[in-house]
């Protein structure tokens, strides 16, 4: 049975909402402001995306996808290339396998379980970055990143549930 193009449409735009979603937050991430010293505190708001889209909706965000958004975060944000797509992948891989856990329970255990991840991938992305540098960076600008991460959360989390409800449906 032929799909009506509607329905074809809509199955296209279910599909690429959690890239395209991860995608506008890479770029609004990169997005030059005037604020002092806000490029070396920037948070990294992909990672709300890759950890959301990771718990309710896994299957649109294959491994690959994260991988190459991850890339790209590394190529427009001037990191260093290839950490920031280990990073969203290995958070990636957390969130699927903690899935059960986090979606079945209270929003506040999903928040925790972001906290605790953004957490360990900021600190992982700094650990690599002095190896990187041969030299001890300061972790101010990291505490302050992930401060900011965390806190964003819960607006992001709420969007992409709007998102989910109004895009998605039962998909």
């Amino acid at each position: 049975m032929i799909q009506p193009l509607g329905e074809r449409l809509r199955g296209s735009v279910q599909i690429v909402t959690p890239a395209v979603t991860t995608l506008a937050l890479i770029l609004l991430s990169v997005v030059p402001l005037e604020i002092p010293y806000f490029t070396r505190i920037t948070p990294l708001l992909a990672l709300t995306a890759v950890y959301y889209w990771g718990v309710y909706r896994p299957t649109l965000m294959p491994v690959v996808l994260v991988f190459l958004l991850g890339l790209l975060q590394d190529l427009l944000g001037g990191g260093i290339i290839g950490l920031t797509a280990l990073v969203f992948v290995v958070v990636r891989q957390l969130s699927v396998s903690q899935r059960r856990v986090l979606a079945s329970n209270p929003f506040v255990v999903g928040w925790a379980g972001f906290a605790l991840v953004a957490i360990g991938a900021e600190v992982f992305r700094w650990a690599i970055s002095c190896a990187f540098f041969e030299r001890l960076l300061s972790l101010g600008p990291v505490a302050t990143s992930v401060a900011l991460t965390v806190s964003l959360y819960p607006p992001f989390a709420w969007v992409f549930g709007r998102i989910e409800q109004r895009v998605m449906g039962h998909y």
